[in-house]
């Protein structure tokens, strides 16, 4: 009901909004669940900037999908930030990856073409293999 009241008062200003899902390391935590949720019930042009790669009591770990990985050690506030990304993640980054990119070209035309014409080479350069 407040993120509800929040966001229509955000979008009565026209004002940008983040989502943050708190709580991932809880037992029934499940970050597909509720990001269905926000693109059902408050806009289909969410997009996430970091994905759990576990849930519940295993969720220590973050992907962004700047290709960053970010995990957490319980009980601190630090970070360790490395550069390879889990496997066991990878068909949802490349899903939300793909999502992104198609979202940001869509807000441009020169960036639209850019993405479409990258998108046919990359089909053609496939169906030759």
């Amino acid at each position: 009901m407040g993120t509800e009241k929040v966001w229509d008062y955000c979008e009565r200003r026209s004002l940008p909004r983040l989502f943050f899902v708190s709580l991932m390391d809880k037992e029934h935590a499940d970050f597909e669940r509720v990001f269905n949720q926000i693109k059902e019930q408050l806009t289909p042009k969410v997009i996430p900037v970091e994905i759990p790669v576990g849930e519940g009591r295993s969720s220590t770990d973050h992907q962004s999908l700047s290709k960053k990985r970010h995990l957490y050690k319980k009980g601190t506030k630090a970070v360790n930030t490395r550069g390879r990304r889990s496997r066991r993640i990878q068909g949802r980054f490349e899903k939300y990856s793909q999502e992104l990119i198609e979202s940001i070209a869509a807000t441009d035309d020169t960036l639209l073409e850019r993405y479409l014409g990258a998108r046919r080479s990359d089909e053609t350069r496939r169906s030759r293999r």
